[in-house]
């Protein structure tokens, strides 16, 4: 028996037949009996199991789409069946939605992975209820992993049930997961960001509503994001890639780095990295958020999770109002990563409202960190418009208007009057071996 149907791997969600097709679809499919239908939709079931078994989770071309091309409708195989895959069958009008719902019927994985950034599916969230602590396992090394990830010698501070450390830390935090990466990065990674911040250029932190606070006490870092010439730069991509090994999330549910400098006095007060807002939008709400320390802070500057305590059920003294509680604070270490939850992992409609933090005020030195946050759904500004142009050129889904402004174009680029240059907002050529996780056996 080859490996692959050893593995667990999802198609989507449960398929069902319609009880009359033609009275489902509200049409009438002369070509189609509804016996014609169930036999072609039994077909199409062996050949979709075998195409994600055999191509779309041996091949490592798909690493990017293996989560997410699955089928989102359970009508996606009766749909196959009635000849909705094919785009001329009624003119192609429901192929777009097939291929973005319904890809593994269509047995196109290859195209969903043009349409799905350019086509916003609300149904499909990277990472479901439960997976986050699987990630934070596979991080500590508790849960196979299927690519062997190496020992950044993980710590443990607060995870669900709390329990004792294997390092004689002491007891953990019974909490949502929040761990460290002791040797996340190395020093030439820490000064290149920090000189890739300096180059972008800092300027003062806003608010996550992106508003500034009235009386400029909330918050009072400087920032800077890692685009343009830090998002090509090779050690910052090598950085990006790790992060995505580490988590098993591909670069395309990530937000650009955001770089971080503190002076002294400077702080971030207590905040969550989620807004209630944000679960309502194409890309949905962070899942994570990944912090990287990028140098020693000489006094100051530490992390404190406000909610998270040694003692005490979720960080409250209960009845004695004079228990002492100790805080989970971290403490800035160079090349040091710090990963928490921002979503309930038990319900991804809600937030983490365990994990509100905040940066203590650095007393002497200076403080350089980064963000790296990843999104529920992938960023839909990662849309490569040109290649999405094409795919619909390709299966005659451009209007006749579109069309016509086309072949203008064409007549004005071949007699010189006007040059049309295409530039490409994001290079993700070099990120091309992002590792994303196959579900675990």
């Amino acid at each position: 028996m080859s490996s692959y149907r050893r593995k667990k791997f999802p198609i989507g969600v449960p398929q069902e037949i319609p009880y009359n097709i033609q009275q489902h679809l509200g049409k009438k499919l002369e070509e189609f009996s509804q016996e014609d239908m169930m036999v072609r939709a039994a077909d199409i079931l062996t050949e979709m199991q075998n195409y994600m078994a055999s191509t779309l989770h041996q091949d490592t071309k798909y690493n990017t789409v293996r989560r997410s091309c699955r089928n989102y409708d359970p009508y996606c195989a009766a749909y196959a069946a009635v000849g909705f895959c094919d785009d001329k069958f009624h003119d192609g009008e429901e192929y777009p939605w097939m291929i973005t719902y319904c890809a593994p019927a269509c047995l196109a994985c290859e195209e969903y992975e043009i349409v799905q950034p350019c086509e916003a599916n609300p149904a499909f969230n990277y990472y479901n209820d439960g997976d986050l602590s699987k990630m934070f396992e596979r991080m500590i090394g508790e849960r196979k992993s299927e690519t062997p990830l190496p020992d950044y010698k993980p710590v443990i501070h607060s995870r669900p049930g709390g329990g004792s450390g294997d390092d004689n830390s002491g007891d953990l935090v019974d909490g949502p997961w929040v761990i460290t990466l002791e040797n996340f990065l190395t020093d030439e990674e820490c000064d290149r960001l920090k000189d890739l911040g300096k180059l972008e250029g800092y300027a003062r932190s806003e608010l996550q509503n992106g508003e500034d606070d009235e009386d400029e006490e909330w918050r009072t870092s400087s920032n800077a994001w890692c685009e343009e010439e830090c998002q090509s730069d090779p050690i910052a991509q090598r950085v990006i890639r790790r992060i995505g090994q580490r988590t098993g999330i591909p670069h395309q549910y990530s937000e650009s780095l955001q770089l971080l400098r503190y002076s002294p006095g400077q702080f971030y007060s207590e905040h969550h990295d989620n807004s209630d807002s944000s679960f309502g939008i194409d890309e949905g709400a962070r899942m994570i958020t990944f912090f990287l320390y990028l140098n020693d802070v000489e006094e100051g500057g530490a992390t404190r999770l406000t909610d998270l305590h040694y003692d005490g059920e979720d960080g409250y003294p209960g009845e004695d109002k004079n228990r002492t509680l100790t805080p989970l604070v971290i403490r800035p270490k160079k090349g040091m990563a710090l990963v928490w939850p921002n979503i309930n992992d038990e319900d991804h409609a809600y937030k983490e409202e365990r994990t509100w933090h905040e940066a203590l005020p650095v007393v002497k030195g200076l403080k350089y960190g980064a963000n790296a946050w990843f999104r529920q759904r992938r960023l839909k500004s990662l849309c490569d418009e040109d290649s999405y142009y094409e795919w619909q050129r390709s299966h005659n889904l451009v209007d006749a208007h579109e069309r016509e402004e086309e072949e203008e174009m064409s007549k004005k680029e071949a007699s010189g009057e006007t040059k049309v240059e295409k530039e490409k907002e994001y290079n993700v050529a070099v990120l091309e071996d992002d590792y994303s996780l196959i579900p675990d056996e």
